[in-house]
């Protein structure tokens, strides 16, 4: 059986230049594919098929549940492509699998000539959040978007849920958006960024926050990197430990995998009601992560695949 190529040669460009585990789910079109020599492909993944030692010109076809466990071992993210024809049912059914094995890739329907898309929102301590959409380091539902979109969300979520005292905003980010809620944020502490709101232009641990409501999104983790530039003798753990002990309340968000003394600090603390973990799963997908497994997360190569909240 032979197929009409529907996927975007960037796509295909996109799937062969990327590090990871390449997956075509369905068998059907499977020897057309590799006829083609595409791209490389490692795994044939099928419902009915996988996980009975069969093979595709001595490429393996395996089960959902086997990809997940080859992913978690490898520690590589996958890049999975529908091929089941043009049946939008059955897509949204195997693309439902894969998110409840909480696999870790990207994935494209090949049927439909782009990357497949369905979540618009996540869940955060049992409340829905629409993810934040933006041109700026966002991105919009219909493509991969940034971890920006949970933040904001939850930024926007923050500053809204606080009442009594002001609040400052540790690292010039809301600046850049246009929250309805914005102007609640009194001060904004940044040493580098030159954008016009900041008006505290120091470090934080010159900064006394007490009694401050307090936000701060993809801040900390360049704290004492070297970073932008500027020259900090502190830490990252030292800035959540400061913002943690002297604010009235606050929320703090780092991409996980950035900064490894900061992922320690947090996997040593794991049990602290206070940190939450959110993990990207398939494209938007983004999970809690309630093992906490902050160590098998990597960041990248597209922006983070887990998320440090801390909230007090």
């Amino acid at each position: 059986m032979k197929m009409a190529y529907r996927v975007d040669k960037d796509v295909f460009e996109y799937i062969d230049k990327c590090e990871g585990i390449k997956v075509i789910y369905g068998v059907t079109f499977g020897e057309d594919i590799i006829k083609e020599n595409i791209f490389r492909v490692d795994f044939f993944c099928d419902r009915r098929e996988g996980g009975k030692g069969k093979y595709i010109k001595n490429i393996p076809i395996i089960t959902v549940l086997e990809l997940s466990e080859i992913i978690t071992r490898s520690g590589k993210r996958a890049l999975i492509l529908i091929c089941v024809g043009p049946n939008e049912a059955a897509v949204h059914s195997i693309y439902g699998d894969l998110c409840r094995y909480d696999i870790d890739a990207d994935v494209f329907n090949y049927f439909n000539s782009n990357c497949f898309f369905r979540d618009k929102t996540f869940l955060y301590k049992d409340k829905i959040f629409k993810l934040y959409e933006n041109i700026y380091n966002c991105g919009f539902i219909n493509t991969r978007m940034t971890e920006r979109s949970v933040e904001l969300a939850l930024g926007e979520y923050f500053i809204e849920k606080c009442t009594g005292g002001g609040i400052c905003e540790v690292g010039a980010v809301t600046p850049y958006y246009p929250f309805e809620c914005a102007n609640r944020v009194k001060h904004v502490i940044d040493p580098t960024d030159m954008h016009k709101r900041i008006d505290i232009r120091k470090s934080v641990f010159d900064c006394n926050l007490r009694g401050w409501n307090v936000l701060s999104i993809s801040t900390v983790e360049h704290i004492g990197t070297g970073d932008y530039k500027f020259s900090e003798k502190h830490t990252a753990v030292e800035a959540v430990v400061k913002i943690l002990r002297e604010s009235k309340s606050c929320l703090i968000t780092a991409p996980i995998g950035y900064n490894a003394v900061l992922d320690e600090w947090v996997y040593d603390n794991r049990h602290d009601v206070r940190i939450q973990l959110l993990k990207r799963g398939c494209n938007n997908h983004w999970n809690n992560d309630e093992g906490k497994s902050i160590k098998d997360i990597k960041y990248g190569p597209y922006w983070a695949n887990g998320l440090i909240v801390i909230e007090k």
